[in-house]
């Protein structure tokens, strides 16, 4: 349905599309796509299965962030629910099929990377989502009539990470 969704979209045929993309939502959230444990239960504890399901949600993610900023909404669905998904491995991993994906990581362990001890590695798709969450942000202050400094600070900061 995602996939049928892009399509539409690039057919011009916006309103099919959003109402797609919206039926897909509503599918991945009755199945709990959002859940860590989906991937799980439903990847066949095959590496590479749950990492198409984690690339499927957060794929719906974006996707529905996209529109909501083509369309000048306030917010996107997906943006208010919680989702605990663990975040995709670098495309080239998981292009190459690797016999041994690396482990995910969350979106906490994400947002936490600048306090790592460690320097990590995240994958580019970490940072499409991370992009799509500012956008999230900007988009709610954007439809808001009192804006104050510290909300504009918060989001400008996130850009800088």
């Amino acid at each position: 349905m995602l996939l049928f969704s892009i399509a539409l979209r690039a057919r011009n045929e916006i309103k099919e599309a959003q109402n797609v993309l919206f039926k897909a939502i509503d599918l991945a959230l009755e199945l709990g796509m959002n859940e860590r444990s989906f991937c799980f239960a439903y990847g066949k504890q095959d590496p590479m299965e749950e990492e198409s399901l984690r690339r499927t949600w957060w794929e719906i993610y974006v996707m529905d962030g996209f529109t909501a900023a083509l369309h000048r909404k306030p917010k996107f669905r997906t943006n208010s629910i919680l989702a605990d998904v663990l975040l995709p491995c670098e495309e080239s991993v998981y292009a190459e099929g690797g016999a041994c994906l690396p482990e995910s990581f969350s979106v906490a362990q994400f947002d936490n990377r600048l306090f790592m001890e460690e320097e990590t590695q995240f994958s580019s798709f970490c940072y499409r989502i991370e992009a799509v969450r500012i956008l999230g942000r900007v988009m709610a202050i954007a439809g808001m009539q009192d804006i104050h400094r510290d909300q504009v600070q918060a989001v400008d900061n996130a850009v800088g990470k």
